[in-house]
């Protein structure tokens, strides 16, 4: 027999050793009370509902590194949301005893899984233990930064308590604030809240401390979202560690979203890099299960923030457009057949919440479309927010590896840069007007030249959106502000991808000496 099939029962024998490890650490701060079992929840809340249905049913071939928990955090959290939804729908309480019994049901699943799999690699990459590291790191930096603070701060705050007892009290989504305020059928997303909420019944804790705990962990866990989402684009372990290293320890934003109390804003962005990462496997190999995966991302997209819906609504066009131009008629028709599948699961999901949004927020604004409309005011730039901290230099850095990017002909900078172009039009739709008849200009002499009249003509009303005849005004849904202090995302990923290349690059000089 060869040492290397000696070796190969000690893989199952190591997994299990770091499960019982886990369990053990698990036991024993579950012991300590609220303050310890709050560090058991929120992991089992955020990993084991999206480990489980990966594994019950992947889709994902071979993923690289990182993508994994990415998918997990993602699907994780559009799945408690999803369940609240429904069981309110359905006249369901989820009760402290019944969730009880429902993380506890989680957690023998997920051990069950890992002890049957039992496996573990034999030599941890340096890239994962680097990421660990700086995970480590950025958490403990993050729980420094609330140290002496009694409640989160900031007037958001203070509304996403009420909303999270109520919810807690309820056992239901928060559509009604009584009876500490008379509001029903309340049009707000609540995603973050009934998450929150389940942390705040299975750990007994204070539900300040469940707020800056929660908070901060879901904002330190950005850097293995943002690992998994540049690990994935760019094919390179590197690319990942680089990211979180930007997201985690460097860029202001979003450590920055704790002075704001922006929770529900942090928790949607957590869901951008699993949607990224199954849209991209989707166009390019369409399959049942990832339609599946898309739909329960964009439907826990709505539930936690719809502003972060459109946020990656943008993404996922500027990958649609970057695959669909070098894709033929077949490859068009499938991926088209993917996108719609996922869009009508998704509204389905998320049905009995579009109901209730379409009654209270949406009918109100067509009938009286003048309070959608922002002003010049409201939608100004903040300069202090765009270049605030080490933004200067990471927006350079960035534009840099963009276009290193481009001229190598790479799709993951072209789609990071078509989102940020589509996020500065939804931020400032008055630049449809310049870049239209610019469009308009090129289609027509495209057609002439070509001999093409559909799309010369197609170009003519492009060309006639301009400035001078039409005036399209600021909608208060997407100001520049809330644009702004999401760039660190796309910043990320752009700098995990140009470092990686710049290091391939050396490596290759030097092994050419």
């Amino acid at each position: 027999m060869s040492p290397a099939a000696l070796a190969r029962p000690a893989r199952p024998a190591a997994g299990r050793a770091l499960l019982a490890i886990a369990l053990g650490c698990a036991a024993g701060a579950l012991l300590l009370g609220p303050a310890g079992r709050i560090w058991v929840v929120l992991p089992l809340l955020l990993f084991a509902p999206g480990f489980l249905i990966e594994r019950a049913f992947p889709a994902l071939a071979s993923p690289p590194l990182f993508a994994r928990p990415a998918l997990w955090l993602g699907l994780s959290l559009s799945a408690i949301g999803l369940a609240y939804e429904w069981a309110t729908a359905a006249g369901l309480r989820l009760t402290t005893p019944l969730l009880t019994v429902l993380a506890a049901g989680l957690a023998l699943a997920a051990a069950w899984a890992i002890w049957r799999d039992g496996a573990a690699p034999a030599r941890v990459p340096l890239a994962g233990l680097a990421l660990a590291g700086i995970f480590a790191l950025a958490l403990a930096v993050r729980l420094a930064e609330i140290q002496g603070l009694a409640l989160p701060p900031w007037v958001d705050s203070v509304h996403h308590a009420l909303m999270i007892r109520v919810a807690a009290e309820q056992g239901q989504v928060p559509y009604s604030l009584r009876p500490y305020l008379a509001v029903d059928s309340l049009p707000y997303h609540w995603g973050y809240h009934v998450f929150a909420a389940a942390a705040l019944q299975l750990s007994g804790a204070p539900l300040p401390l469940v707020m800056l705990w929660a908070g901060q962990l879901l904002n330190a866990l950005h850097v293995l979202a943002c690992a998994g989402l540049a690990s994935y684009l760019w094919r390179r372990p590197l690319a990942g560690v680089l990211a979180g290293l930007v997201v985690g320890l460097i860029s202001i934003m979003p450590a920055y979203y704790i002075s704001w109390g922006r929770y529900t804003q942090l928790t949607g962005l957590l869901l951008l890099p699993a949607l990224a990462i199954v849209w991209h496997a989707g166009l390019r190999a369409p399959s049942r299960r990832l339609a599946i995966y898309a739909a329960l991302l964009l439907a826990g997209l709505c539930i936690v923030h719809f502003r972060i819906l459109i946020f990656a609504l943008g993404l996922a066009g500027a990958i649609s457009l970057t695959w669909g131009l070098a894709a033929g008629r077949a490859r068009l028709r499938a991926g088209a057949a993917f996108v719609a599948q996922s869009a009508l699961l998704a509204i389905a999901l998320a049905g009995p919440w579009l109901w209730l949004l379409g009654r209270r927020a949406l009918l109100p604004a067509i009938e009286r479309p003048a309070t959608q409309l922002g002003d010049d005011g409201y939608n100004a730039l903040n300069p202090d927010l765009l270049w605030a901290g080490q933004n200067r230099i990471l927006i350079a850095l960035a534009l840099a590896a963009a276009l290193w990017g481009l001229w190598r002909r790479q799709r993951p900078a072209a789609e990071q840069i078509g989102w940020v172009g589509a996020l500065l039009v939804l931020a400032n739709p008055w630049l449809i007007g310049y870049l239209a008849p610019a469009t308009g200009a090129v289609l027509i002499l495209y057609g002439a030249s070509s001999r093409r009249p559909l799309a010369a003509a197609g170009g003519v009303p492009l060309l006639l959106l301009n400035p001078l005849l039409v005036a399209l005004p600021y909608l208060r849904l997407i100001p520049n502000d809330i644009v702004t202090i999401s760039l660190f995302i796309p910043i990320g990923v752009l700098l995990g991808g140009g470092g990686a290349a710049l290091a391939g690059w050396l490596d290759r000089a030097a092994g050419a000496r």
